[in-house]
Order: C-alpha cells, then structure tokens, then sequence
C-alpha cells in the first residue's frame, strides 16, 4: 500500500513537471473577446494598468532578428493574467517564451462598466524589432502591425 502511494505521489509529480510551459485556459470561465470584431470591446471591460515590454532574446538581437507573437489570454477577476496560449509566432519558437514572460506580468483594472469583474479572453500581439535592421519581408509578411499600417 505504502509503495502504492509513493509510485502515485511521484507519477504525478512526473506528469506535472512534463506538462507544457503554457498555461491553460479555462474558456468557459471568461467572455471570449477573441474574435477580430470584438477587439475593440475588450477596453469596455478591462485597462490596462501596468505593461511590462518583453526582453529581447540575445542571440535574435545579436543576430537581428525581427518577429512577433500573438498570445490569447484571460483576463480574471482581480485583473490579472490568468493563462495564455500562443496562437502564432514568427519566427516560430524564438520569442515566445520572452513574450509570454512579459505578459503574465501584465495587470489590468476594471473599467467602470464592467462594476461585475467578468474575466475576458482576448489576444495581443508583441512585437521585437531591432531598430535599423532595414527591410524584411519575411517579418512584414508574417507580422500585422495595426500600428504601422
């Protein structure tokens, strides 16, 4: 019995350290904000209060490399980050982690219609760009920047 319980204890132990660095999102527990039309509703609900940029990975900035990352997460009750997904990133893999990072910093206060806290699910997308890396298609190509166009 008592091998029993040792071998469950360390299983999931195991799983659980083998799990994916991404955090989970319970969707059924927020308001899905996800979709391109509703972007804009997201601001009726939440504000942000503090945005921490993402570091730059040093072999990509050594290297100079361009890229984004566009994450869907939750915004919870209290204003926190409560999970993420990457849904895409270019190039893949490269700077997902460091914009991951940076958001789970992210807080957000709710806005005065929003007197309920109803978590949301929304996206975001970051950024990392190496300042006179002159023209890349590839990352024009793989990167909408709304601000740009």
């Amino acid at each position: 019995m008592k091998q029993a319980l040792i071998a469950a204890t360390l299983s999931f132990f195991i799983v659980s350290c083998a799990s994916t660095e991404e955090e989970t999102i319970p969707a059924n527990q927020f308001l899905n904000l996800t979709a391109e039309e509703d972007a804009d509703e997201v601001e009726q609900y939440w504000q942000v209060k503090n945005r921490v940029g993402p570091m730059y990975p040093p072999e990509a900035a050594r290297n100079r490399v361009n890229g984004c990352v566009d994450l869907i997460f939750g915004i919870g009750s209290d204003g926190t980050v409560e999970g993420y997904r990457v849904e895409s990133s270019y190039p893949q893999g490269v700077f997902d982690d460091y914009a991951a990072a940076a958001l789970m910093k992210w807080t957000y206060e709710a806005a005065p219609e929003n007197s309920e806290r109803i978590p949301v699910l929304t996206h975001v997308q970051l950024y990392f760009t190496v300042e006179d890396s002159g023209p890349d298609p590839k990352y024009d190509a793989n990167c909408k920047d709304e601000e740009n166009s």
